[in-house]
């Protein structure tokens, strides 16, 4: 669905778009068109790797997973399977199919449907995610978005902003003068700098309250997923001299 981005809005985007049926899991189909498809990259130094997850059978589909496994460890990407079935026979309908209904003239207005859209992609936030989500934008080496944002593309591409053509800019930028232009962005990468700093530091009060928390309920509660996920990208990480605080 998407290419590796660092654009954290399109990942989002791709990820709210995902649909399932309830129907089989191809892991290894997946597997072998992630491995073909994307473009990873071939240093000997970075760290590659492939979550998938479940709750179906890991063989069914008509590539077999086995041979997709081979085909990442010979391309050095670890594969990693996230799989629980535990409540596949627990779920027991109770309700009529229903149908939420958006009036057909709100379609026409792409202001309304953004709208519509936001208020569908937070419904799927826990309020965890969201806080990790904002964590993540607040880093500028994982926010990128030099595709669309002018901000980052002049970051990324010093004179990109004097280079584009003016009919490419959005109206109310068309009439500034390069110098003018120039300050703005000037003006919007410091602003975004101060609230990345702020985020950053909120972030990280967080990350050691969460770290306490952990570390105080170890012996009773146990790995969650995110913990598990965690102390497994750690290890692998540190394995190829990564740095990881």
């Amino acid at each position: 669905m998407l290419p590796f981005t660092g654009s954290l809005d399109s990942l989002s985007g791709a990820l709210f778009a995902l649909r399932t049926s309830g129907s089989l899991e191809y892991c290894g189909r997946v597997l072998t068109s992630a491995l073909d498809e994307l473009h990873w990259d071939s240093s000997p130094g970075s760290y590659r790797t492939i979550f998938i997850a479940g709750n179906e059978s890991f063989g069914q589909g008509d590539v077999a997973p086995v041979n997709a496994c081979v085909s990442a460890q010979r391309k050095d990407v670890v594969a990693l399977l996230v799989w629980n079935d535990r409540l596949n026979q627990t779920y027991l309908s109770y309700l009529q199919p229903t149908y939420d209904t958006v009036p057909v003239s709100d379609l026409n207005d792409p202001n309304k449907v953004i709208q519509y859209r936001v208020v569908i992609d937070s419904m799927n936030f826990s309020a965890g995610s969201g806080l990790n989500r904002i964590a993540i934008k607040g880093n500028a080496r994982l926010d990128r978005n030099e595709s669309w944002d002018l901000v980052d593309a002049e970051r990324a591409h010093p004179g990109f902003a004097g280079a584009l053509e003016r009919r490419r800019l959005p109206q109310p930028l068309r009439h500034l003068s390069p110098e003018e232009l120039t300050a703005l962005i000037r003006s919007k990468g410091a602003a975004r700098d101060s609230i990345r700093a702020e985020i950053t530091t909120l972030s990280d009060a967080r990350s050691a309250w969460l770290e306490r928390e952990r570390t105080l309920r170890a012996h009773t509660a146990g790995f969650s997923l995110d913990t598990a996920l965690e102390k497994i990208l750690k290890a692998q990480l540190q394995a190829r001299a990564f740095l990881v605080d």
